[in-house]
């Protein structure tokens, strides 16, 4: 599996030291397959036209590692600099990722992997998903902490 990581990704941060995230910056997170039909793509025009101030956006793969390079092009294309990517190849790293993000984003066009937008509710987390999934349902139910 590592091989297979370190033949699609350059240099990846190491998801356990602290300095990824400051308190100075939000982070918008998307932590599921980088397979096109997730919608990063589109997210990352999205990121282009939107005013984000001092939040970022942090694509975190959990599978699809070889489409990595197609988002890399089209961040340098747009000239992104608040865009990172990363990949998740334990549990842990992906329990570190939810923890350290302060909403999650799920712009997928279709159901693909359902414990994404479970997991980040469970950790508290605001999310943001598309309508062509069933969480649009989100902005529907109230919180049972609010």
């Amino acid at each position: 599996a590592d091989e297979y990581y370190d033949r699609y990704c350059d240099v990846l941060p190491d998801l356990s030291k602290e300095t990824l995230y400051t308190k100075n910056e939000k982070t918008f997170l998307f932590a599921a397959s980088a397979h096109p039909v997730n919608g990063l793509e589109e997210l990352l025009h999205a990121w282009n036209i939107c005013e984000h101030g001092n939040w970022r956006l942090r694509i975190a793969a959990t599978d699809g590692v070889q489409y990595l390079s197609r988002y890399r092009k089209t961040v340098k294309l747009l000239k992104l600099a608040d865009v990172e990517f990363a990949v998740c190849k334990s549990s842990q790293d992906l329990e570190i990722e939810y923890a350290k993000c302060d909403c999650f984003v799920y712009p997928s066009f279709n159901e693909y992997d359902g414990a994404t937008v479970v997991n980040a509710l469970a950790y508290g987390k605001p999310c943001i998903a598309s309508k062509f999934t069933p969480w649009r349902i989100l902005p529907l139910k109230k919180s049972s902490t609010a």
